[in-house]
């Protein structure tokens, strides 16, 4: 693929498109030869460059080559999270893996430190314990089965799926190429500043221009170049934008898709096996509340509150999985992120390859949904964790999420779930009810909705 890509630089007319073409054929093939998840899933890391060079060239001719540049994206994004589902297998886990892991475990236990601020994470963070995360990594199991990850590609036309070239930033949407004008590291400056604004509260500052100021310029600059066309609910992102409050910039509650090939799924709630992981930690005081207030609304579900109970009950489908409790995002090694339960912490690399299944998975904990951005054409973490359970869809939080905030947040939600609501309604319904509360977006814009696979890449 180097030497097609360099010959595809330095040719001219339609011979530099065919070395681009061919370049992205031998990526996808070579990929197919790697004998672990963990080194296909880091495949297409140092890979990007080339990638966004092909993609240019695709959307800056004239016309632009739309349908080339989405085939190319749904079958180069997500793709390590696809074969998370198809391999996910408890067998795979080697003895020497299940050891390293309990090290790992054991680790987290001695060096977490309990956040008081009223937020559900847990701190944590040391060069001993990265270099334990990249051990265990390489000690990462086969999947039995390999696969292409081409797959069937849903109508994608109703979704922004956005393109971080090398030249620019592209939208995708109802079969035009729009040309936003910024590139993707200059939109990464303007996201981190809308960032220190919407997690101001944290410290105590409450800048409602501040913040409303930053959501606005954002909103210029990849929402409005759309209203001529229409407004999305459907969205998938690229770079930065995996971090931003989508549903503070458009109109109805969106979808955020790993893929802008996964199905347009009916986010009707389900109606069977609700199962809740809770974990106050002696400092979350709502969390107990939320679990009563489900239970009022589910009065059959099923409560975990150890890492042993939380895996045997992937043992059977989960139709609604919700999770309170203190989460850590480690942005080096993102699988390796974590639920604290009562007897330490789960890690979304047992979930992921758990071989269980979730329909709808609500994550009431901090940093859930965001995204290290190591691979930045997919999620990761604890969101990706759950999705490669074949989730139609996670319930997410971006950032810290408040305590007092939360239960507010999953009452409203789960009323409206058990009066047969959809989920982006009830999402929706929710944020408006905590808006009335307290309507800086740190409180109501953090939830973030991400539309899954679903069962069927379990088959």
């Amino acid at each position: 693929w180097r030497i097609e890509a360099a010959r595809a630089r330095n040719a001219r007319g339609a011979s530099r498109l065919k070395h681009w073409r061919i370049m992205f054929e031998s990526m996808m093939t070579e990929r197919l030869s790697k004998r672990s998840t963990a080194s296909r899933a880091a495949f297409l890391r140092d890979k990007h460059l080339a990638l966004s060079d092909y993609l240019s060239e695709l959307l800056g001719s004239e016309p632009p080559k739309v349908d080339e540049a989405l085939d190319v994206v749904t079958r180069s994004r997500s793709i390590a999270l696809i074969d998370e589902m198809v391999a996910a297998n408890p067998e795979g886990f080697t003895p020497e893996y299940l050891a390293a892991l309990e090290a790992l475990r054991t680790l987290i236990a001695e060096e977490s430190a309990q956040d008081s601020s009223g937020s559900r994470r847990v701190l944590s963070g040391s060069e001993r314990l990265s270099s334990l995360c990249r051990s265990v990594l390489e000690k990462d199991f086969s999947p039995k089965d390999y696969t292409d990850s081409r797959h069937e590609i849903a109508s994608v036309s109703d979704t922004a799926v956005f393109v971080d070239a090398s030249d620019s930033m592209y939208c995708l949407f109802k079969g035009s190429s729009i040309r936003l004008g910024v590139t993707g590291r200059q939109l990464n400056e303007i996201v981190r500043r809308a960032e220190f604004e919407l997690l101001s509260p944290m410290v105590g500052v409450l800048d409602l221009d501040g913040v409303d100021g930053e959501l606005q310029a954002i909103r210029q600059l990849v929402v409005e170049p759309l209203k001529a066309i229409g407004d999305p609910i459907r969205v998938a992102p690229d770079g930065a934008l995996w971090g931003l409050p989508w549903s503070a910039l458009l109109e109805e509650e969106p979808v955020v898709l790993a893929n802008p090939a996964f199905p347009a799924w009916t986010l009707y709630p389900p109606i069977g096996r609700v199962v809740v992981w809770a974990n106050d930690a002696g400092n979350l005081p709502h969390v107990e509340a939320e679990a009563r207030a489900l239970l009022g609304y589910f009065p059959g579900a099923e409560i975990c509150r150890t890492r042993e109970a939380a895996l045997a009950s992937l043992r059977e489908d989960i139709d609604l999985l919700h999770v309170a409790s203190h989460a850590t995002m480690r942005s080096e090694n993102p699988l390796y992120s974590s639920i604290e339960l009562s007897d330490g912490p789960l890690m979304g690399i047992e979930v992921a390859r758990s071989g269980g299944s979730a329909r709808l998975v609500t994550l009431s904990a901090c940093d859930t949904g965001r995204v290290s951005l190591r691979l930045k054409t997919e999620p990761d973490g604890l969101v990706r964790a759950f999705l490669a359970l074949g989730a139609d869809a996670v319930v997410a939080s971006l950032w810290p999420f408040d305590d007092e905030g939360a239960g507010r947040t999953m009452d409203s939600y789960y009323q409206s779930i058990a009066e047969g609501v959809d989920v982006r309604q009830s999402l929706s319904r929710a944020r408006n009810s905590v808006r009335s509360w307290r309507e800086h977006p740190y409180y109501w814009a953090s939830l973030s909705l991400f539309g899954g696979c679903g069962r069927k890449c379990r088959k």
